[in-house]
């Protein structure tokens, strides 16, 4: 549009906002998170939350772990559990409910649905890399969700050929792994499953 900035985007926006709350003390900031994971009210399943609320939370977890840093730590446990709920949606897409299949859709709207969900993945991926990278200490994360994330990777493993193979950019499974080697918990964790 005619006098639209760059500075006027969303992502700007969000930039903007999270820049002058992260000037605020830890406890302060629980309004916030409460008001980010209301969507993912313990009484809803993640999976009943529509795709464009699912891939909001992913986007704007990249801004809050951006800005906000160490000040998030507080809230990251519950944060990871609802990005592990929706990448098991994208990697099980007959699990999703909000975006379940009608048999009466076109090849189009399925290409479309792919696509969507294709990007949700990676999203997903990318934002777990990004916490690993920036939080290597085992001891922030809960077990159970380690546990969890690393079950939903071993069954996306087989398709990581075709998402390296011929790519122009790096696959988000292989920089969730270069993540992992970071701290020797939590690569011993996720990669060998706590044997080593």
């Amino acid at each position: 549009r005619k006098g639209r900035s760059a500075k006027d985007t969303i992502a700007a926006r969000r930039a903007t906002v999270l820049g002058f709350l992260s000037g605020l003390e830890e406890s302060e900031l629980a309004p916030l998170f409460a008001l980010f994971l209301l969507p993912f009210d313990n009484s809803v399943q993640v999976q009943d939350v529509n795709a464009t609320k699912q891939m909001g939370f992913v986007k704007m977890l990249e801004a809050v772990i951006d800005q906000l840093g160490s000040k998030a730590l507080p809230y990251l446990s519950k944060l990871m559990t609802v990005l592990t709920e929706i990448l098991k949606g994208a990697l099980d897409p007959d699990c999703s409910k909000s975006d379940s299949i009608d048999v009466n859709d076109s090849n189009a709207e399925l290409e479309v649905r792919a696509k969507s969900i294709k990007l949700v993945r990676s999203q997903c991926l990318r934002r777990f890399g990004a916490i690993f990278e920036k939080f290597p200490d085992i001891s922030f994360f809960e077990q159970s969700m380690l546990k969890e994330l690393r079950r939903l990777l071993v069954i996306h493993v087989p398709g990581l050929p075709k998402s390296v193979v011929g790519q122009s950019s790096t696959s988000s499974m292989l920089e969730l792994i270069a993540a992992f080697t970071a701290s020797a918990s939590l690569s011993s964790e996720m990669l060998s499953g706590g044997e080593g």
